[in-house]
């Protein structure tokens, strides 16, 4: 299916999408929107590609340096080159949580941040389902009522989580 955009007004396209992150950037000039061609032709038998690094089978992982003291498996946020927790109710951390840190650490350590796949740990028990970003970074599956809500992923099952980070809502 191919769709014609008119060129009488700037429009915002979607040049772009990853998971939950779209790229997008206003055009003023005709625009054909298409979907994706076929997949092209197969390697040559029993070729592979080549390995991935070690360690990043179940999701991207980052180093990022503390900016504070940083509690494992809560979920952080990137400003000014460091990560934080996130604080629900100010509204500009809404869009910088950047995923879950995989362990603790104090200001100015370097550690892992999964920013999406899955994790475990058997000390959880999630019912399958969403999980939300509580405040000061607490995973959580009580969405709450006041703060802004972020989805940070679901529980697959008791001790493992899908991380998928969703668009914030900011609630009034």
């Amino acid at each position: 299916m191919v769709q014609i955009i008119d060129n009488g007004k700037a429009h915002t396209v979607v040049v772009e999408r990853r998971k939950t992150v779209a790229v997008s950037r206003e055009v003023q000039r005709p625009v054909q929107v298409s979907s994706p061609g076929p997949a092209g032709p197969p390697g040559a038998a029993g070729e592979q590609g080549p390995a991935g690094p070690a360690g990043q089978t179940e999701g991207s992982t980052f180093n990022l340096t503390a900016g504070e003291t940083i509690h494992g498996r809560r979920v952080v946020l990137a400003a000014h080159g460091q990560i934080h927790h996130p604080d629900i109710h100010d509204v500009a951390h809404a869009t910088q949580v950047v995923g879950v840190a995989l362990q603790a650490g104090n200001a100015g350590t370097v550690l892992g941040v999964r920013t999406a796949g899955t994790m475990t740990d058997s000390g959880w028990a999630w019912a399958p389902g969403p999980i939300y970003c509580g405040d000061q970074g607490v995973l959580t599956q009580d969405p709450g009522a006041t703060g802004w809500l972020l989805a940070i992923g679901r529980a697959l099952d008791a001790t493992t989580i899908d991380i998928d980070i969703d668009n914030p809502i900011v609630r009034s």
